[in-house]
């Protein structure tokens, strides 16, 4: 997972990561956030830009 994520672009790393989080559910943006390195908020940030774009 880590490596795939350091592969994608800046769009796409908030993309997969709040896809990740989604799909685990209660808890699972803090889960990915500690796997990947990164913020809550890109996470928030990725679950906009999927739900905004529906």
């Amino acid at each position: 997972m880590q490596l795939h994520y350091s592969r994608l672009s800046r769009k796409d790393k908030r993309t997969y990561a709040a896809i990740e989080s989604m799909k685990l559910g209660y808890g699972g943006i803090s889960y990915i956030s500690s796997v990947l390195g990164i913020t809550r908020m890109r996470i928030y940030k990725g679950i906009r830009e999927l739900t905004d774009e529906q």
